[in-house]
Formats: C-alpha cells, structure tokens, sequence
C-alpha cells in the first residue's frame, strides 16, 4: 500500500471518528436540553420562595403508571409503628428496586437512549443525591410523618414515584452508569 493511499484511508478514518464524536456530542446536548428547568413555589410560614428544579423527561409515563397504580388492588397492605429507617433497610433494596424495574420496563427503555452518551439504554439511574434510599425517605415525610398512624404501602409507594418527578432519574447505558459520579 501507497504513504497516499494510507494518508487516504487514514484521513477518511479521522472524519469518520469527528462524525461520530459530534454526532455522539449532540445527542448529549439533545438529553440534557430534556432535563427542562423550573421554578417552584414553596409557601413556607412567612413567605413564598421560588425554589429551582426539574422536570423530569419521564414525568409523563410517572403519571401514567400512578394513575394505573392507583386504580390497582395491589398493594393495600396497611404499615403502621415501624421507623422509616427500618422501613428503608427492610423494603428499600428489593421492593423499590423492582417496583422501579415494574415502572420503567424494557420495553419502555428501548424507546429512549442513553441520557448521557444516546447509546441505547440498559439501566435506571436516579443520579448523584437522589439515591432510592433518598426518595423513599422523602416519600416517607411527605405521606407518612407520624409513623404511629396507618398507612396503605400502596400510598408509600405512590409518594415514591412522585418523588422522581423533580429529579435528575435517567436512562442511561452500562458505562455512563457505572461512571456517574466519578471526575
């Protein structure tokens, strides 16, 4: 082989590669315009604050599977004097766990790509501060703060899901996944 058939081949690789990159670089722009920011209204005691946060791109299917969530018969079970740290460490990394794999299912994975790279999804991921144990243990104040009272495990969960509705959950690939959070 020709110094210029290489130099050929080696250009058309090089243009390849910048297609590719600007191509992979735009689909990340395209994800991270999805994540749309908002302005909040939280009334406190003495005064309104606007508080900034997000609109989740999955806010609409959340909305859906509540809706059908709530006109289910599952989950009816009745919780009552348990503190939510027990509550978390007892239901938090296999009842969640797979009710968020219930929720976002694989087929509804497929529709959409990697948030941050738009290779094709394989994990849900709700990002750095907003861990699972986190959202539960929100859901827990918002529904549930006097543990001493009754609660259906079905409003827990409901709570749980609203819970995403302000946060950064995404789809993403097995590499972007296990690379979230690291420099």
């Amino acid at each position: 082989m020709s110094s210029e058939t290489r130099k050929n081949i080696t250009e058309e690789q090089r243009l390849r590669r910048n297609e590719s990159s600007r191509k992979s670089k735009q689909k990340k722009r395209n994800a991270e315009r999805s994540i749309v920011p908002a302005n909040v209204v939280v009334e406190s005691h003495t005064r309104a604050e606007e508080t900034p946060c997000f609109l989740n791109p999955h806010t609409a299917e959340i909305d859906k599977r509540i809706e059908a969530f709530q006109k289910s018969r599952k989950w009816n079970t009745k919780i009552i004097n348990t503190t939510h740290a027990d509550f978390i460490a007892d239901f938090g990394s296999n009842v969640f766990t797979n009710f968020v794999h219930d929720v976002f299912t694989k087929a509804y994975m497929k529709k959409h790509n990697c948030a941050d790279c738009g290779k094709k999804s394989e994990n849900r991921c709700h990002g750095i501060g907003d861990e699972r144990p986190i959202l539960i243990r929100r859901a827990l104040e918002r529904v549930w703060p006097d543990t001493s009272k009754e609660i259906a495990m079905k409003d827990i969960m409901i709570a749980f899901l609203e819970e995403h509705k302000n946060t950064k959950f995404a789809l993403k690939c097995r590499a972007c996944h296990v690379n979230e959070g690291k420099p």
